[in-house]
């Protein structure tokens, strides 16, 4: 077992060194992510101030992806979200092609699409969460698959134990346990001992003998407890502590500053008003229709026979779930958080496709289908409305300046450099990329400080200098410290101020004696 293990290892390893390469070449022509500046900020907040791990942790969305990355704060030089990227999907894609191995699937179609994807590149490099849910839906598809074959118990176990682990990622998405309701009801019928038949010859003898059919309910309902006993317990654990220590209000899922995209709403997309992104945001046909190409889930749809069958029906089905997501507002609800779940039932299902005897049309038509993926994917991060998305793609073909936006973070932080001891007043909820960089001797107070609400009545007992947003940024209303400001104007309380640095989307004012 060690003579296969190490090789593995080294061969995860060597890919997570490309992928963190990669990203540093990226990050030198201009790319970044506001996610990665928020972990890392919270990992200083962490390590600078007198604040309880369990309160910055519960305060942290997600959570897993804070914790994996303060595991790995202490490396020097790289923002640790980008080295547990690269870590994930090396690791990811050397236990899928293992996987294909031993399951005699393995082709070069699968090794191609895994190191030529852009869906699997940006999870290993963007310095975002979207690896950790590439790798969720890889395992949560696997695990099902693995289930309709040999219906074991660890199977069921293990992806009770995967979405319990899924809390810390994303709460909301435990309605993927509705999601398992028709594929166990159509499993049971097939673990029905001594019926031979079709479906329908089945179904018709269980539902009209009385004992085959409580043997049929009771597997059904049970391997529906089984899986979401330990994801509604930690469920439950976690509302029961919001009852104890939020008052019952649930103050801790509400916090403005615990999601790193809390105030961004309107910056995070890139709006454009030319004819390709008007007939993309008003109709959304061909928005949606690369939502249903891009990931590898369109490589399951064909030439299926026996229990194979099962491999459409869940791309189908994850395919459903994401047009279902996004149906109320396409636009805001379809990034890649839903695309990676096409990504990873496509990932699942080529691990469990055979690739024997497989004539010559059929080969053809599989690299056309593989070339048409990854241009779609490509197309997508072109037209993608989020800007991180469509960043990723243009520092790649692109050998533009960097970005307005990270040209003001640049110059925020190279002006606090020389100011040793400076107090700075801001609200962190919309400045933590600034705050994230700053030199150790630099102190600002955000809105887990304990002077915060003193530093808002008062600004020139407690800080130096207060970074606001100018007035026609988007985020201005939602600036605290500049409705602070304003109010205090109102109040006729004036501050002498001097603005020592500006731009479209920072101001930075030096408070006077």
């Amino acid at each position: 077992m060690k003579r296969s293990l190490l090789p593995h290892i080294g061969i995860g390893l060597g890919l997570a060194i490309v992928y963190l390469t990669a990203s540093y070449f990226l990050k030198e022509n201009g790319y970044y992510h506001l996610e990665a500046y928020f972990i890392q900020y919270k990992i200083d907040q962490l390590f600078r101030f007198d604040i309880s791990f369990y309160r910055t942790f519960y305060f942290t969305e997600p959570a897993l992806l804070f914790l994996g990355s303060l595991l790995l704060s202490w490396i020097p030089v790289f923002q640790s979200t980008f080295m547990l990227n690269a870590l994930v999907i090396g690791g990811l894609i050397t236990f899928i092609y293992h996987k294909s191995k031993e399951k005699q699937s393995n082709s070069w179609w699968l090794l191609i699409y895994l190191l030529l994807s852009p869906v699997v590149w940006f999870a290993a490099t963007s310095g975002g969460s979207f690896a950790l849910y590439l790798t969720f839906y890889f395992f949560f598809f696997w695990l099902i698959l693995g289930y309709i074959r040999e219906y074991s118990v660890f199977h069921l176990a293990s992806l009770s134990i995967l979405l319990g682990v899924f809390l810390l990622l994303d709460r909301s998405l435990l309605k993927l346990l509705i999601l398992l309701i028709p594929i166990f009801f159509f499993i049971s019928f097939y673990k029905a001992k001594g019926i031979r038949g079709n479906f329908y010859s089945k179904a018709s003898v269980i539902f009209s003998n009385d004992s085959q059919r409580r043997k049929f309910f009771t597997g059904f309902f049970s391997s529906i407890l089984l899986v979401a006993f330990i994801p509604l317990t930690g469920f439950g654990i976690y509302h029961l502590i919001n009852k104890v220590f939020g008052g019952g209000v649930f103050y801790y899922q509400t916090s403005l500053a615990d999601f790193w995209n809390s105030y961004s709403g309107k910056s995070l997309l890139e709006l454009s008003d030319s004819l390709d992104w008007t007939f993309i945001s008003e109709g959304n046909l061909f928005f949606l229709f690369l939502t249903i190409c891009v990931g590898t889930a369109l490589l399951n749809l064909f030439l299926w026979k026996g229990k194979s069958t099962s491999l459409p029906i869940l791309a189908f089905l994850a395919l459903g779930y994401v047009i279902s997501e996004v149906a109320d507002n396409k636009i805001l609800n379809l990034n890649l958080q839903l695309l990676g779940m096409l990504s990873g039932a496509g990932l699942a299902g080529l691990v469990y496709r055979p690739v024997k005897n497989l004539t010559v049309p059929r080969k053809i038509l599989r690299t056309l289908i593989l070339v048409l993926i990854i241009a779609l994917e490509l197309v997508y991060f072109h037209f993608s409305v989020f800007s991180h998305e469509a960043r990723f793609i243009q520092t790649i073909f692109q050998t533009e300046q960097s970005s307005e936006e990270l040209k003001s973070i640049q110059n925020v932080q190279n002006f606090f450099n020389g100011k040793h001891g400076a107090r700075i007043l801001a609200d962190d909820a919309i400045f933590f990329p600034q705050l994230s960089n700053l030199p150790e001797s630099a102190l600002w107070v955000g809105h887990f400080s304990p002077d915060f609400q003193h530093g808002l009545q008062e600004p020139d007992l407690y800080a130096d200098y207060l970074i606001i947003t100018p007035e026609n940024h988007p985020l201005h209303l939602n600036d605290i410290v500049a409705a602070a400001l304003d109010r205090l104007a109102y109040h006729g309380i004036t501050l002498r101020t001097k603005v020592v640095y500006s731009d479209d989307l920072t101001i930075i004012l030096e408070l006077l004696d």
